[in-house]
């Protein structure tokens, strides 16, 4: 069975911004791992903030980490 994806401008905005900030993300976390420091922990925080910002605006407002995946 053959499905069509559509895609749109919106959700290629959206992927981009997540790709970004999960590349973000994975930077804090290596520099914390190589070096351990509160200014690389405030990083890593400030980051999976915004990656959990990002999954939240890439799923179209459903917040995938909450109990239950509710909005």
């Amino acid at each position: 069975m053959i499905e069509e994806v559509i895609v749109t401008s919106e959700f290629v905005k959206n992927a981009k911004h997540l790709y970004r900030t999960a590349l973000r993300f994975a930077k804090a976390r290596r520099d914390y791992a190589n070096r351990p420091t509160t200014k690389n922990l405030n990083k890593i925080a400030k980051s999976e903030e915004g990656l959990r910002k990002a999954l939240t605006r890439f799923n179209y407002g459903v917040e995938p980490l909450a109990e239950g995946g509710a909005k």
